[in-house]
């Protein structure tokens, strides 16, 4: 049976930091008008690009750090950035120095850029709210996620669209160094990742394994070794690609990131439905999506 929530539309003070409801359907835009503005900030050896998606308003901000796939920048993303920032987040996405087909893998240097992206966005006009940064990132990026909030004590919570935890290209391409820099557990290698390190809350997205997210290094080895708190949501019939397109994918993952980080970060209730209640179940029982919680 299908659920639909007839919910109020809300205005950007029903949703300002502090209130204890949240008040809407995530599965549209939110309250807030957003403006993108493109910029750049000096990383650890060179200065980087970047674009903003910034939700309205005047003072701190809560703030995701989006890291975006290999060879793909942020505007690749940019409907799952707006969709955020419409609801008071604003995203900040930004594209790592190394991220060409000629250039050897360095995610421990991917790490350290995405702390320089924190430092940033602490510093600007309109500050991050330094109690709610929050890293995300698709493939490549979502590794770098959770590798940065395991070494970056400031991050308050990860979101990762399906991600790859490869060295480098797959080890059908690159097996010699497929499996540096091993974050997740790896039973292929008999490598235990760095996930125990990862304690603040975790919202994994996961596909099936193809050729770019490979069984060996795909989200499933992340969920294998995330802690609780950490909700995963699989898409059985879903692709690697899906967060970059429109459809189920992207749309149920927008629809969820948003009151999960309403409840995880700003306390909020009344998010229920869209977390573990009618609205997801309704997908769940249509085979869209598959939920699993620590």
């Amino acid at each position: 049976m299908l659920f639909i929530l007839l919910a109020c539309s809300a205005k950007p003070d029903d949703t300002a930091l502090g209130d204890t409801a949240f008040v809407g359907d995530p599965a549209g835009m939110g309250p807030f008008a957003v403006s993108t503005q493109a910029s750049t900030f000096e990383g650890p050896t060179e200065t980087l690009d970047a674009i903003e998606w910034v939700p309205e308003g005047e003072g701190e901000v809560q703030t995701v750090i989006l890291m975006p796939g290999f060879l793909a920048t942020p505007e690749s993303y940019a409907g799952l950035a707006e969709h955020l920032a419409s609801w008071g987040w604003r995203v900040f996405g930004f594209t790592f120095s190394s991220n060409s087909m000629a250039e050897p893998a360095d995610h421990d240097a991917d790490a350290v850029e995405a702390s320089a992206a924190l430092d940033h966005v602490l510093g600007l006009d309109r500050p991050a709210d330094p109690d709610r940064i929050v890293f995300a990132g698709h493939s490549r990026g979502g590794k770098i996620a959770v590798l940065g909030a395991i070494r970056d004590p400031r991050v308050a919570a990860v979101v990762a669209w399906d991600p790859v935890d490869s060295g480098g290209a797959p080890c059908s391409i690159d097996p010699d160094h497929c499996n540096d820099f091993s974050v997740a557990p790896n039973s292929y290698e008999g490598d235990t990742g760095q996930m125990a390190g990862l304690t603040v809350p975790f919202l994994l997205f996961g596909a099936p394994p193809g050729a770019a997210n490979p069984e060996e290094h795909n989200a499933e080895r992340f969920w294998e070794g995330a802690s609780a708190p950490a909700t995963y949501l699989r898409f059985p019939e879903g692709g690697h690609t899906d967060w970059l397109l429109d459809g189920d994918v992207a749309s149920i993952s927008a629809r969820t990131e948003v009151p999960w980080l309403a409840a995880t970060l700003l306390g909020q209730s009344g998010t229920e439905p869209w977390l573990e209640g009618e609205v997801l179940a309704a997908d769940v029982d249509a085979g869209r999506v598959e939920l699993f919680v620590k």
